[in-house]
């Protein structure tokens, strides 16, 4: 008798949706044969090398999803990264070897493991590193308790210019200006081993938790997990069950994770992990997996279809590395929003104040007077102006957020010829002051 063929799960076949939940788990229609792998709480995952526990879920993305594991037999915990059946990147097993083979890298996650899973839905890539903690989590917490140990010692302002422009403490000042040139330090050490990461946002980045990674705080993870079960509303559905879970488990919660461990347990190191759009340099591989908010300009001007190839370079991360630094250093914005993988050239343009000289002898439309007319002095710095004063708060004075302005400006040249290495940056003048 032949197996009955597998239909097409869509939303409307479960009783329940996970995306209902608070914090939403990844759709249920995502799983089946070419789809993720169905993992359970407790399940245990073996490699040639280890076995690992299932404890939580981390998180999950358009091609994986992240359990936090506990190594049985060892006292740590990690982060295990399972991809869909059949996505597998050339680039990205490029880059795992490289790192294997270069342990010295201070900012890249370490990595423990990798390995192929065989399951129900096809065959699947797992990569097990250290946990990391999410940047922005991690940094509300940091931030804060700088603030509160100002306060606790009652530091007062002291000058005029704090009085008309108030800024973060002196303490919260220090830090963001450390965090920042920890990212720029992580993405030079990736550079100078010839990694181009092709996907750097706040999500792939993160600071190190040494109490997770040697287990001494491995007790607190235990925290109730928030599921929603699987039901499929025709019982026949059920010939199909080990397709999908039988239930989505939500993220783990690990702004309540580091509400109970404090933040003199974070690291304010800058990690680096997910490597599923990287590539070594020397063997570059297209990608259309990238994030909207950090597509570079370069890449606007080829066209703005959902499916255009492209290859990352060390340049398309730098674009990004500016727009995480603009981040960090307003307390959460950027400076402009895109999304069906466009964004607004013109705003992208007015960062830089220029066209590139170059663009203008390929490009017609390079040339355009309305063009011009809005690349004017005058509009670029109203522009900047007004990212001036989201600047200014976290900045030590009206010098210092003016070095970062011009620090900035380099970044987002629009020519990628033009933007510096990352190892200029850390160079430039900004880092000088204090």
């Amino acid at each position: 008798m032949l197996a009955p063929s597998h239909p097409a799960f869509s939303e409307d076949d479960f009783i329940y949706s996970p995306e209902a939940s608070e914090l939403p788990g990844e759709r249920i229609e995502e799983y089946g044969p070419g789809g993720f792998h169905p993992v359970t709480l407790g399940m245990v995952i073996c490699s040639p090398k280890a076995r690992y526990r299932v404890m939580q879920k981390l998180g999950f993305g358009g091609y994986s999803t992240v359990w936090l594991v506990d190594i049985i037999g060892q006292p740590r915990c990690a982060a295990l990264r399972i991809s869909k059946a059949g996505f597998f990147s050339e680039g990205e097993d490029d880059v795992l070897r490289r790192i294997a083979a270069t342990p010295s890298l201070l900012h890249v996650a370490t990595l423990l493991d990798w390995f192929t899973i065989d399951g129900p839905n096809g065959t699947h890539k797992a990569t097990v590193m250290e946990v990391v903690a999410p940047m922005m989590a991690a940094m509300y917490f940091l931030e804060n308790a700088a603030d509160s140990a100002l306060e606790a010692h009652s530091v007062p302002t002291t000058t005029v210019s704090e009085t008309i422009h108030p800024t973060a403490s002196h303490s919260s000042i220090a830090l963001n200006k450390a965090v920042v040139r920890s990212l720029v330090e992580a993405v030079a050490e990736l550079h100078g081993s010839g990694i181009v990461h092709g996907d750097l946002h706040f999500a792939n980045v993160g600071f190190a938790l040494p109490t997770l990674f040697d287990g001494s705080d491995k007790e607190r993870i235990w925290s109730r997990p928030d599921v929603t079960v699987v039901v499929p509303r025709d019982p026949e559905m059920n010939i199909f069950s080990s397709h999908f879970p039988p239930y989505i488990v939500q993220p783990w919660s690990f702004m309540s994770f580091l509400r109970v461990i404090g933040c003199a347990k974070i690291a304010p190191s800058v990690k680096i992990y997910d490597f599923g759009t990287s590539c070594c340099v020397e063997r570059p591989h297209p990608t259309t997996g990238f994030l909207d908010q950090i597509i570079p300009p370069e890449w606007v001007i080829q066209g703005t279809t959902p499916d255009a190839v492209r290859l990352p370079d060390r340049a398309c991360d730098i674009w990004a590395v500016g727009l995480m630094i603009f981040c960090l250093m307003t307390g959460g914005v950027y400076p402009y929003t895109a999304f069906n993988g466009s964004a607004p050239f013109i705003t992208m343009a007015r960062l830089s104040g220029y066209i590139p000289a170059s663009w203008k002898q390929l490009y017609d439309w390079a040339n355009d007077p309305k063009l011009l007319e809005e690349l004017s002095e005058e509009k670029c710095a109203e522009e900047w102006e007004e990212y001036r004063a989201m600047l200014r708060q976290r900045c030590s004075d009206d010098a210092d957020a003016d070095k970062l302005i011009a620090l900035l400006r380099r970044v987002f040249a629009l020519d990628p010829a033009e933007r510096p290495s990352a190892a200029d940056i850390l160079r430039d003048p900004w880092f000088a002051s204090t």
